[in-house]
């Protein structure tokens, strides 16, 4: 099945997501078939921990809609990875930054669905002419780069806007991002909890994305 998409998990399931997942794979299904004969459809996910197949092989989601799931199981998150990309498996269950790094090497891999958001965010500075992403383009942007929020923010925007914002960006730690954000050095940040909540409650940030 030439099928590579990508669900995104950290440690717990949100049960909407998986609902999601389920009816976005009910298209590969075969109606009025058998487990035997319907589609088989690949997932891998790392060995321990909290899975959303747990709920679709506990409930035996996919007899219900028409598919059949083969779970495979992973001991790293990069063989995981490897793995799909590879075609070896047609879903994962992977951290999302491994899902930019994988987009800006030209995989054409999709995400299906978020189990779990980190609460990262765009937060932008009060009184800025900022209201929507590609105005950030004109913005002075502050972020921290050796970490997974900005690999996902830069991919992101690459893929979706075809601009390499690394020249556009301040880098700097988390505290100091905060200070420059209060002394209006900067005109957003790319930033995660608790972060983007001292901004936007002590400082006037607005979240744009």
């Amino acid at each position: 099945m030439e099928v590579k998409y990508i669900a995104v998990i950290v440690a717990i399931i949100v049960i909407a997501s998986v609902i999601a997942g389920i009816n976005f794979l009910m298209m590969y299904s075969q109606q009025g078939t058998s487990v035997e004969e319907a589609p088989l459809i690949k997932i891998g996910t790392l060995r321990g921990g909290i899975s959303s197949l747990d709920m679709i092989k506990a409930e035996a989601l996919d007899e219900k809609y028409g598919f059949k799931a083969e779970v495979v199981l992973f001991t790293s998150t990069l063989d995981l990875a490897n793995a799909l990309t590879h075609g070896d498996i047609d879903v994962a269950i992977i951290p999302v930054e491994f899902v930019a790094k994988l987009r800006e090497k030209g995989s054409d891999i999709v995400v299906l669905a978020v189990d779990f958001y980190q609460n990262q965010a765009v937060v932008i500075r009060s009184g800025t002419a900022i209201v929507k992403v590609e105005d950030l383009f004109n913005a002075t942007i502050g972020a921290f780069k050796p970490t997974g929020t900005y690999a996902m923010f830069r991919a992101y925007m690459k893929s979706l806007y075809g601009v390499d914002v690394d020249e556009l960006v301040v880098n700097a730690p988390p505290p100091q991002l905060v200070d420059a954000f209060k002394k209006g050095e900067i005109d957003a940040v790319v930033i995660w909890e608790p972060f983007v909540s001292q901004l936007v409650a002590d400082y006037g940030g607005r979240i744009l994305v």
